[in-house]
C-alpha cells in the first residue's frame, strides 16, 4: 500500500490523522450509547459485555508464557501507523 501522499504533504497527514482520530471517536461513542441501552433494557449479553470492560473482576484473564516473534517485518503502511499511533496512544 503506498502512503506517499502522506508523507509528502505533513499538513495532510496531520488533519487526516485527526480526522480519522475524531471519526473512531464518534463511532465508539455511538456503539458505547447502544450497549448502555442494550443494557439499562435488560439485556443480559450487554451486561456481560459492560462488566468484562469496565470491572476487573470480570475481565478474562490470560496466562500466557514463551518467547515471541514476529515473522514477518512490517510493510510501509505499518511503520507509518506505529509512528502515528505508538503504543501508549492505543
Amino acid at each position: 500500500m503506498r502512503i506517499r501522499w502522506l508523507k509528502d504533504d505533513e499538513v495532510f497527514a496531520r488533519k487526516f490523522v485527526e480526522a480519522t482520530r475524531m471519526g473512531v471517536s464518534y463511532i465508539s461513542d455511538r456503539a458505547e450509547i447502544n450497549i448502555i441501552k442494550k443494557l439499562l433494557e435488560g439485556d443480559l449479553k450487554a451486561s456481560m459485555f459492560w462488566l468484562k470492560h469496565h470491572r476487573e473482576d470480570y475481565v478474562t484473564k490470560w496466562d500466557i508464557h514463551g518467547n515471541f516473534k514476529m515473522d514477518h517485518e512490517l510493510n510501509e503502511f505499518e511503520v507509518f501507523n506505529r509512528k502515528l499511533y505508538p503504543k501508549s496512544q492505543l
